[in-house]
């Protein structure tokens, strides 16, 4: 007897990509978890906990309040994390959290030449692991 092959409608395609889309964590979700795992781990780096920073860029925002923002030095593209601390000849390292599948807006990629241009680290993390793996190596 032939082997049946299951068949795969559209709509339970779409339903496989949903349960797959809410298994992955948010890139909100994790920053949280590594600003978290940080707060332990800095000390085995022999680290102060405020070493690592975040700078929140999302988020809804008045064009008023946008505006005071652009002011007080503001930029776009500006990665989402900093360890601030000099390892080999770099003089940090700056950490842009996506999605496995988050693209990098113009301004990022803008910000990120700037900033190895400068003298800093600079990557893309895209898990939880990846960033624990890249501040663990970096600081190794």
């Amino acid at each position: 007897m032939p082997k049946r092959r299951a068949i795969i409608t559209d709509d339970d395609a779409y339903l496989m990509r949903r349960v797959k889309a809410k298994l992955e964590p948010s890139e909100s979700q994790s920053q949280r978890a590594l600003i978290k795992w940080w707060s332990h781990a800095c000390r085995g780096f022999g680290l102060h906990e405020k070493t690592l920073m975040a700078f929140p860029m999302q988020g809804a925002r008045t064009p008023r309040n946008g505006a005071r923002m652009k002011a007080e030095g503001m930029r776009a593209g500006l990665p989402d994390c900093l360890v601030a601390v000099a390892r080999s000849n770099y003089h940090g390292l700056w950490i842009e959290n996506k999605t496995s599948k988050g693209q990098l807006s113009e301004s990022q990629q803008e910000m990120r030449d700037i900033l190895i241009k400068q003298g800093y680290a600079w990557f893309l993390c895209r898990s939880l692991d990846e960033a624990i793996n890249t501040i663990t190596t970096y600081l190794s």
